[in-house]
């Protein structure tokens, strides 16, 4: 993971981009609408999820909102937005 930038000025309001994404969950479903999704990327994508999830349980980071907004999509990979530690 790559910093790409960090806004420190009036802390606690703190932005850390550390890459950025094309789009969010929320935003390829609605590209994709009516058609949906196939059950194979659905499942992909669910998969991607659940072990980011694990993932961060482990190192006790804390998930602040799990939305379609806050999962990213990265060449077809899901990545979770939104942390918290």
């Amino acid at each position: 993971m790559n910093l790409e930038g960090a806004c420190t000025k009036n802390p606690p309001s703190c932005l850390i981009v550390t890459e950025y994404v094309d789009e969010s969950l929320y935003d390829m479903v609605r590209r994709k609408s009516p058609s949906g999704l196939t059950l194979k990327k659905a499942i992909s994508i669910s998969t991607g999820i659940l072990n980011g999830l694990i993932w961060l349980h482990d190192k006790k980071i804390a998930v602040r909102a799990l939305t379609a907004y806050t999962v990213y999509l990265v060449d077809g990979k899901a990545k979770i937005g939104g942390l918290l530690s």
